[in-house]
């Protein structure tokens, strides 16, 4: 994988998360290119959201998301930078559109309990409860 490293950079991440002012919660959202997705190997950021203030940080993806991640987002490294640049509130336009796809790896009651069900929702993937 070549991407770019200033596309992982943690802490310009890190800063967008605060922007964002999302609530605390217990599991991670995963951030992946289509190529490492792919290959099954690559790089992995990774948005945590402790009580402390939002965090990312970079780990090598092998094809296994870590036990606590709940949302797996994956898309173009183009769509990446472009997310990058243009702020988190695209997000849902982004997933509408098809360029960014999350996968999600929780139950909606275990995304509910990490506090993440909102966040789901907003990307537009409410899904019935089972």
């Amino acid at each position: 994988m070549s991407t770019p490293p200033e596309l992982y950079d943690p802490a310009c991440w890190t800063r967008m998360l605060a922007a964002a002012a999302w609530p605390p919660a217990q599991a991670s959202i995963g951030v992946l290119s289509r190529a490492a997705f792919k290959a099954r190997r690559g790089r992995l950021l990774s948005w945590r959201f402790p009580a402390t203030g939002p965090q990312a940080s970079v780990a090598d993806w092998d094809g296994e998301a870590p036990a606590d991640m709940a949302v797996l987002l994956v898309a173009d490294e183009a769509v990446l930078h472009a997310l990058r640049g243009e702020g988190l509130a695209v997000l849902p336009r982004l997933v509408r559109r098809g360029e960014l796809h999350a996968y999600v790896l929780k139950t909606r009651d275990a995304l509910e309990a990490a506090g993440l069900d909102e966040f789901v929702e907003d990307l537009g993937l409410a899904f019935p409860r089972h």
